[in-house]
């Protein structure tokens, strides 16, 4: 289990307090009412703040002058969620094919299951799109959107994904259970949810702030920071630090061997959402395995029309391409993509051909 400092210390802070001027400690009066103009309530001024469930801080009490001197930059939203829901259709989304910026190439295995380190995590949950009034959303500056709020807008690159880890992910679901289970009850919440940055222009956000109450309950407030971290992502003996790794992304060289039990054989690289298949390099032979038919016939084509490749010939138990002195051999029956040759410029460079392809956005 992490231990409170030292999840400040992976998000570059020294204690609680330097957390705290990064967030937003106030009522959120002044927001509610441009919801809700008759809404009233009084919190006390003390603050305090508890490291919780080994994935979030809550927080508790209010300050509002204090948050005038917030030093973070904000991404997110704030909103009324409101039963009943709209109309039947508002929960059709479909699947998730976007990935948010930033997002490692294949992501990183975790551990001998089907997790990875990282998800892709959403600010404004799917799960609260229908219930959304009338569409009415504000962003972090609190603008209109200039655009309906719709289903392009919650998996929105720009807008609402974002590189999250795992367990932070989890956490941060935890922390929206509790929301829809006021949802549930058919109670109206007014709900804020923010990326928190160190410096605006960080690949990655240092942890998501939660703020709801319930519109007739406002005593029962809510507020929790989930910070952006995994226990299995460790630094302590890397040449860079957790600064550089929010402020400029995952690096494949500088990062990659610092997570723990990533080694896994089976279904090592994510494809999508939901689609993955196993890698394996060895020398002067890369393999891809538990690939869709579709998806390597497509795949074959592409690099038939990239490279101009003009023979596919039949091998035993398969089909192999030739070019640029390496040899692909597809073969169907067992799902196995064979790529192999002696130079290593050529070969690595196909090779990453190969791993762009599967990565690439649909």
């Amino acid at each position: 289990m992490y231990t409170e400092q030292r999840i400040l210390q992976r998000l570059g802070l020294e204690n609680d307090e330097e957390l705290l001027n990064l967030l937003d400690l106030s009522n959120r009066l002044d927001k509610i009412k441009y919801f809700y103009p008759e809404f009233q309530f009084s919190t006390n001024n003390l603050i305090e703040i508890s490291w919780e469930n080994d994935g979030y801080f809550k927080l508790i009490g209010s300050d509002n002058k204090k948050t005038k001197g917030t030093t973070s930059f904000r991404r997110g939203w704030e909103t009324i969620l409101k039963f009943p829901v709209r109309n039947n259709n508002s929960d059709d989304l479909g699947p998730l094919n976007d990935t948010p910026d930033a997002f490692p190439k294949g992501n990183i295995p975790k551990g001998d299951s089907d997790d990875w380190y990282f998800h892709r995590g959403h600010v404004f949950a799917r799960r609260f799109h229908k219930y959304v009034v009338g569409y009415e959303i504000l962003n972090a500056e609190r603008q209109h959107t200039q655009e309906k709020w719709s289903k392009f807008s919650i998996d929105s690159r720009d807008k609402n994904l974002f590189t999250q880890f795992s367990k932070a992910n989890k956490a941060q679901a935890e922390i929206e259970e509790k929301v829809y289970q006021l949802l549930q009850s058919e109670e109206s919440v007014y709900y804020e949810v923010k990326l928190v940055f160190k410096n605006s222009s960080d690949k990655y956000p240092i942890g998501t702030e939660i703020f709801f109450l319930p519109i007739l309950s406002p005593d029962e407030f809510d507020h929790y920071f989930i910070p952006n971290v995994d226990s299995g992502f460790d630094l302590e003996n890397s040449q860079t630090d957790y600064a550089d790794f929010y402020k400029n992304g995952y690096s494949e060289e500088d990062h990659r061997e610092f997570f723990a039990d990533s080694d896994r054989k089976h279904k090592n690289w994510q494809i999508s959402e939901n689609e993955s298949c196993s890698i394996e390099s060895n020398g002067g032979n890369f393999s891809i395995r538990e690939l869709p038919k579709i998806a390597v016939d497509s795949l074959i084509e592409n690099l038939k029309t990239d490279r101009e490749i003009k023979s596919y010939k039949d091998v035993q138990d398969g089909k192999q391409l030739k070019f640029s002195g390496v040899t692909l051999t597809h073969y169907p029956s067992i799902g196995t993509l064979l790529l192999q040759g002696n130079k290593l410029q050529e070969f690595e460079e196909v090779k990453q051909y190969l791993l762009d392809y599967l990565s690439k956005e649909d």
